[in-house]
């Protein structure tokens, strides 16, 4: 800025040529030039605009694009740039696609792939909230790893003919910022099994300090099987967890696994159920697990090259796998659950990384 200064100031004077001001200075000659033609810019020292096509979308249809974008996602969740568009009020015979697409890129939004992990409403965020506020208050931070016998739900794996060579299903795409995946109004429905297959199904605990406690393989899920696999199971695993005189256990809200026979159950075992929010694999640390369980189970097929594998031989590496898992990773776990509390209370209820 001094040098442009001091450039001004010599080219005001008219005392010096440009071959001496360029000796002077040491700056080229096409350089004073070109600040002769166009002039010094104010005192800001802002550039001066060099012409050429003028911008298709200017200031104002910029913030009916983003303004836009946020009643979109709340309402409708996936909309293609031209709903965008016209939902703006845009002139779409002036404005292409690609310029609305450069202008949200610009403006940080990609369309990216909207995370599966279900769509939370703003009802869900509140009770998200409450719940980990009461959780940070009524107990300690140790609640997850001293207090809460086992964390207890249900999965699925979907039986593929030819491991090795299973492709991953498409992915809804929405447009975000990449900062934005776990955002109210950025994810997806979706199954994470994939689709078609015959499915093993499983009933799996885990605890802190034990890791895997349970793992039994079931056919459909009813009230009438939890209610037996409370009777069955629970005596056994509050053994196995060991956290005597707790009884609290968690499991996330299905309507088969919360029926008026499983709470009978539950009441006559002496269970004390401390449900999580719906729509929150987020504040249930199996679910976790099961993600590691299948990013370990993809290895197995790739590392073994394994091109065909019966239905019994896929379940018996299912269960292996999860009954092989080390518990320290499972402890690892469960241990970030306080700070999981501590994220979703700044975050307002909202999603969080896990």
């Amino acid at each position: 800025p001094e040098k442009v200064a001091y450039l001004w100031l010599l080219l005001n004077e008219n005392k010096w040529n440009v071959t001496e001001i360029s000796r002077k200075l040491e700056i080229s000659r096409s350089c004073i030039y070109k600040y002769k033609k166009r002039g010094i810019s104010d005192a800001d020292n802002k550039r001066i605009h060099k012409g050429g096509r003028p911008r298709k979308l200017n200031k104002r249809d910029m913030r009916k694009l983003l303004r836009t974008l946020k009643l979109l996602r709340a309402r409708e969740g996936t909309f293609t740039s031209k709903r965008l568009a016209k939902e703006a009020g845009l002139n779409l015979k002036n404005v292409s696609m690609r310029t609305v697409r450069r202008a949200m890129n610009e403006a940080g939004y990609k369309y990216l792939q909207a995370r599966k992990k279900g769509i939370l409403k703003k009802t869900d965020l509140k009770k998200r909230l409450s719940f980990a506020k009461k959780m940070k208050n009524e107990h300690s931070n140790h609640v997850w790893q001293k207090e809460i016998n086992f964390f207890l739900d249900g999965v699925s794996f979907a039986y593929k003919r030819n491991p090795f060579d299973q492709g991953s299903s498409p992915r809804g795409r929405i447009w975000r910022k990449p900062c934005e995946g776990l955002d109210y109004g950025c994810t997806a429905k979706g199954k994470k099994e994939g689709s078609g297959g015959k499915l093993v199904k499983l009933m799996v605990a885990i605890s802190f300090g034990k890791g895997v406690i349970d793992c039994e393989q079931y056919d459909k899920m009813s009230g009438d099987y939890f209610k037996g696999y409370i009777s069955r199971k629970f005596p056994e695993l509050f053994q196995k967890a060991d956290k005597f005189p707790s009884k609290l256990w968690i499991q996330d809200g299905c309507p088969c696994q919360n029926s008026n026979a499983a709470k009978m159950a539950m009441s006559e075992s002496d269970a004390d159920l401390l449900s999580i929010p719906p729509r929150s694999p987020d504040i249930n640390p199996i679910e976790n697990l099961f993600h590691l369980v299948r990013r370990e189970l993809d290895r197995q097929a790739i590392d073994g090259t394994i091109t065909q594998e019966t239905y019994d031989e896929f379940a018996t590496r299912v269960i292996n796998t999860f009954k092989s898992f080390p518990i320290e990773r499972v402890d690892n776990i469960i241990e970030s659950m306080d700070k999981r509390m501590s994220m979703i209370i700044s975050r307002g209820g909202q999603r969080i990384k896990y």
